[in-house]
């Protein structure tokens, strides 16, 4: 199955929609007593270099909708060799790794898994792969895992869809927003669970690229694209004087993580965001809107047909738009008919399968 694309249309920073001119910012401030010195351990620190970067250094960056989509397909694949696991743990970034299990575990394209964060508490992972020819680090969080029986804290952590206060102790100071950034409570304590280990390893390369040549890609399928919203969040917040490509987030099939107020930090941050989202997908579209959650970043759709995908650039943002409740339930609506149409003892595999990497790699 092919693909059609709207003809490719640069996007600069300042044009893509949502996005204000560039503003001179702020280095990340102090959250708590010794919050620069945990910064330090782990090789971060809260004072940027001077004069910050003005253009971007980066050796690869996608300035086409056909460049995404083409490593989109890329990083999807990457995106769910998550849902592997290694023959060995280990937390470093500089040795291969074999990785057993994952629907892509012999094909991930250039990107070779290196390092793997695991916490058993929260039953929160995340492959570490690089790519040393085009300098792209890609953290890739795993999604809900389906084997509910061994691993029944995913579902759970989904289903914790209470919207809490940003933990500043955790995310430092909310930049380019005036508002109270909130965010989905089961989310946030995953991330909270394997943050410091994210963070060490990014700055374990990019504390030795001077230069600025290396890019950090953000990626996950499902609740591991809600994980890695918040990611691409935190390290574009302690990088914020680097150049604002040098932050990007590929998410795939993510449910909503947050409040306006965050969506509209998130969005100054992260401005290369693509979000790829199934129409007939259940999962993007929950939690509901009109409980005042929002997506972020710009949703790349994706209608399945008899000839294969077609894919459309959305040209506007959910947060700071009031009437966002209305294209969302009448998707939430179309969805509905589509699946009503089906025998009740169909839906569960159906919707598996609008949710699965038949869609979200084959685009």
């Amino acid at each position: 199955m092919t693909a059609r694309a709207e003809p490719a249309a640069e996007f600069p920073a300042a044009d893509i929609p949502g996005r204000d001119a560039p503003s001179p910012l702020t280095p990340k401030a102090t959250a708590f007593p010794g919050y620069s010195d945990m910064l330090a351990r782990l090789g971060l620190h809260t004072t940027p270099p001077t004069p910050a970067p003005k253009e971007s250094s980066v050796s690869v960056r996608e300035t086409t909708h056909g460049e995404v989509l083409e490593r989109a397909r890329l990083i999807s694949k990457v995106a769910f060799h998550a849902y592997g696991n290694p023959t060995v743990h280990i937390a470093a970034v500089d040795s291969p790794l074999h990785v057993v299990g994952s629907p892509f575990a012999n094909d991930v394209g250039p990107y070779a898994p290196c390092g793997f964060i695991n916490n058993a508490r929260t039953d929160t992972q995340a492959f570490v792969h690089r790519n040393d020819r085009t300098k792209e680090l890609v953290v890739a969080f795993r999604g809900t895992q389906p084997d509910l029986v061994n691993h029944p804290k995913d579902a759970l952590n989904d289903l914790r869809a209470l919207l809490v206060p940003l933990e500043e102790a955790i995310f430092g100071t909310v930049p380019h927003t005036q508002g109270e950034p909130h965010v989905h409570l089961g989310f946030q304590e995953c991330y909270k669970s394997v943050v410091e280990d994210v963070r060490r390893a990014v700055a374990d390369v990019l504390s030795r690229d001077p230069e600025g040549r290396w890019r950090v890609v953000l990626t996950g399928h499902s609740l591991g694209g809600a994980l890695a919203t918040l990611a691409a969040y935190d390290l574009a917040n302690i990088y914020q004087n680097a150049a604002q490509d040098r932050v990007v987030c590929y998410t795939f099939a993510s449910p909503r993580v947050c409040n306006d107020d965050f969506a509209c930090s998130y969005n100054h941050l992260v401005p290369y965001t693509w979000r790829f989202s199934n129409v007939r997908d259940v999962v993007p579209m929950v939690p509901l809107v009109h409980w005042t959650y929002c997506h972020v970043g710009r949703n790349v759709r994706i209608t399945p047909s008899a000839k294969g995908f077609k894919v459309d650039f959305m040209e506007h943002l959910e947060h700071g738009n009031v009437l966002r409740i209305f294209p969302a339930l009448f998707l939430a609506a179309k969805a509905t008919l589509y699946y009503g149409r089906h025998h009740l003892w169909k839906l569960g595999p159906l919707i598996a399968a609008e949710h699965g990497k038949n869609v979200y790699t084959k685009f």
